[in-house]
């Protein structure tokens, strides 16, 4: 939560702006899904989980024009 918090706050968009955005980068997380192979297997579980949190703050960063650029 606090992640999301931060990055609307960064991004200087309206309420409405920002969950567009939230919405477009599930839509790409929701259709690239299979590409992901990080996985975590919780306890009770019978099967792993795809670690999809981080995928979808990076296209998220990225929707916003955040993403952060490595220099080296």
């Amino acid at each position: 939560m606090t992640r999301a918090v931060n990055l609307f706050r960064r991004s200087g968009l309206s309420l409405d702006q920002f969950c567009e955005k939230l919405y477009a980068a599930r839509a790409v997380v929701k259709e690239r899904t299979a590409a992901i192979k990080a996985t975590t297997t919780e306890p009770g579980q019978p099967f792993p989980t795809k670690r999809k949190m981080g995928y979808f703050f990076a296209v998220l960063e990225d929707q916003l024009g955040l993403k952060a650029t490595l220099v080296g």
